[in-house]
């Protein structure tokens, strides 16, 4: 699958409708495997619709092999890193900012790179289940 999807909040209803179906072509039965993936992917949706893009559109690729599902972000931006990042202070009980760690929490693997100047990566892989 390879969507354009807007930069804006209004389309992740319409990203997370598209990769529930993406993810039932490939065989996703589980339930919680597939919330799992589906909530990584609105939370790195997110980030980068109020942080990353410099543009109004970024792109969703998919694709399962070797055992793995892949979600690829492409959007244009400055690179991220998230070593520069720190958790909210759980006592606080804040309402955001717990987006990257729910992102590692429920996939496998979390990759970026920038591969075009200007233009930022980020991949979720999660194994398929069995």
């Amino acid at each position: 699958m390879h969507l354009t999807l807007d930069a804006c909040p209004n389309t992740l209803d319409a990203m997370r409708e598209a990769l529930e179906a993406d993810l039932d072509q490939h065989a996703c039965a589980e339930r919680d495997w597939i919330d799992e993936l589906l909530l990584a992917a609105t939370e790195a949706a997110t980030n980068i619709i109020r942080y990353g893009t410099s543009s109004e559109t970024f792109e969703l690729m998919t694709c399962a092999q070797a055992g793995d599902f892949e979600l690829s972000f492409e959007y244009l931006g400055e690179p991220y890193t998230p070593e520069d990042t720190d958790l909210p202070d759980p006592d606080l009980l804040a309402e955001g900012g717990y987006g990257l760690f729910l992102i590692e929490a429920l996939t496998d693997q979390v990759l970026r790179d920038t591969p075009t100047p200007g233009t930022q990566r980020i991949r979720l892989i999660k194994r398929l289940p069995h």
